[in-house]
């Protein structure tokens, strides 16, 4: 039967806090997006901040390839929104609006946009052993089930080689975050104007 272990090292007060979570279930699924595929994403700045979810970037090239219509992540330092809609492009400057997560950041902070990457999944959040995502970039991820309403959605922290990992395991004492109706899709949004590499897995009861 597949198994999947998770291992935490904490150092803290001059003292370790340290243990290992083991799981076992007979279905498991992977996803990874190797940078050839979580290609670069567009460095900016965000010029025009209208409201919490509307504003313009001025991207540092206007050869971005953003068109109208188009789903987007746009990404900063500590917060991130997924699924904006750019509603204009004026060259380099691409107004966005809408979407979730954080509220937009102060005018004329540093922004990454990228174009988001659909991972076609289907999972049951309520079967789930155990789940786990890391990226080597800082990267925007949402959970959706099929009739498009998001579940989760995080900001993955990059790092070198790898950045820091999010897991949920049962019967840790923390609640599932993806309970409810399963997930159909996932979305991710480069957060970095680096391509990237990113890691999702899970472990659930199949049968």
């Amino acid at each position: 039967m597949p198994s999947a272990t998770a291992q935490l090292y904490l150092a803290l007060g001059g003292i370790n806090v340290n243990g290992t979570f083991r799981r076992s279930a007979p279905g498991q699924i992977s996803h990874q997006l190797t940078p050839d595929v979580l290609v670069a994403g567009f460095a900016g700045a965000l010029t025009t901040r209208t409201d919490n979810d509307t504003g313009v970037v001025t991207l540092e090239n206007a050869q971005h390839g953003l068109l109208q219509n188009d789903k987007v992540s746009v990404c900063w330092a500590g917060g991130s929104r997924l699924k904006m809609n750019v509603s204009n492009v004026a060259g380099a400057a691409v107004t966005v609006d809408l979407g979730t997560g954080e509220n937009l950041p102060a005018q004329a902070t540093a922004v990454v946009v990228a174009k988001l990457l659909t991972i076609d999944t289907d999972l049951d959040g309520d079967l789930l052993q155990m789940v786990g995502a890391v990226c080597d970039n800082d990267l925007a991820v949402g959970f959706y089930t099929a009739a498009d309403a998001l579940l989760l959605q995080l900001k993955l922290k990059g790092g070198d080689p790898q950045g820091e990992p999010w897991f949920w395991a049962k019967d840790s004492g923390v609640a599932n975050p993806l309970t409810g109706n399963p997930v159909s899709y996932v979305l991710v949004g480069n957060g970095e104007a680096t391509p990237g590499t990113f890691n999702l897995a899970a472990l659930y009861d199949s049968v």
